[in-house]
């Protein structure tokens, strides 16, 4: 290897001294300053002198004399020095040189804080995302549950709009009878025959009115709490890619697989409440992301004795 020129030779060596303000000691087998060579005041040990106990002045010196050569970084001294420790084992002594690292101790803490605090910041990064996914698959779950609502208040608003426009014709039909039938019973001299046809005829109208309140019950009833089942031909298929569409995407987000076994004997046209099929499947498959930690989701669906079984 062909060596640098002494000018470049020269400027690193000074460079070198000028950050690092190295100082030298020789040491006998006891420990003792056989002497010493540059400043020593930057690193706490002020003026010495030769014969003196070095390791009562340095006493961070205690077990690095070695047989051989070693080098320790950043020793801090009790007053809280930073400096790198070289000690080079010489005939019947020690050559023990100091370092000055307090510039590159204050970088190295800099930068484990900044690691410190980008993990802490990965970390809460981390716990955010976490909590908006959660966040997502509650939304998804409650906008399904919403929409089923919406749907259910929508088919009742129909349905009642229908009714009251249905019951406001019946009504209408034997209101009118009623009234008619009043009137010509209670004409002047009305013969006795007219009025007692008319008393049948208000009777009658009256018991249809009593049938049409009773349907006004029945659905009153109804609204109270009994389900009304809605059954269509619809394609389970059909079905199950939209529900796969849905929840596979959330499952992706915590690492989970997903996946729809249906088998052979299944029909694909099938006829029964598809909203509201479709509502339980969204539910139980949304609780199985929420709360699987690891695996991923399958559902089955398999057809036994007529029945459509789902796992």
């Amino acid at each position: 290897m062909t060596a640098l020129p002494r000018e470049i030779v020269d400027h690193l060596q000074a460079e070198y001294v000028s950050e690092s303000r190295p100082c030298c000691f020789l040491l006998d087998e006891s420990h003792r300053l056989k002497a010493h060579w540059g400043d020593t005041s930057w690193c706490g040990l002020g003026e010495l002198s030769v014969g003196q106990d070095m390791l009562d002045a340095a006493p961070f010196l205690i077990g690095t004399l070695e047989a051989t050569p070693q080098r320790l970084a950043f020793i801090t001294t009790s007053d809280d020095i930073a400096l790198h420790l070289v000690t080079i084992p010489q005939d019947q002594g020690h050559y023990v040189v100091l370092l000055d690292a307090g510039a590159e101790h204050r970088a190295l803490q800099v930068s484990q804080q900044s690691a410190n605090e980008l993990r802490l910041l990965h970390a809460g990064q981390s716990r955010l995302i976490a909590r908006q996914r959660e966040l997502i698959a509650e939304l998804v779950e409650t906008k399904a549950e919403l929409d089923h609502r919406r749907r259910d208040l929508e088919r009742s608003s129909a349905g009642k709009s229908r009714f009251i426009a249905m019951m406001s014709h019946e009504f209408r039909t034997p209101l009118a009878s009623i009234v008619n039938y009043s009137d010509l019973a209670l004409e002047q001299d009305a013969p006795l025959e007219v009025v007692r046809k008319s008393v049948e005829a208000i009777a009658r109208s009256s018991r249809h009115l009593s049938t049409l309140v009773d349907t006004i019950l029945d659905e009153a009833r109804l609204d109270a709490g009994q389900v009304i089942i809605r059954p269509r031909s619809f394609n389970l298929h059909d079905m199950l890619d939209d529900l796969a569409a849905m929840m596979a995407p959330l499952a992706a987000e915590k690492g989970l697989s997903y996946a729809t076994h249906v088998e052979p004997d299944v029909p694909q046209q099938l006829v029964a409440d598809d909203v509201c099929l479709r509502q339980i499947l969204i539910n139980l498959l949304g609780n199985a992301v929420k709360f699987t930690v690891e695996g991923g989701i399958r559902l089955y669906i398999t057809h036994t004795d007529g029945r459509l079984v789902s796992t």
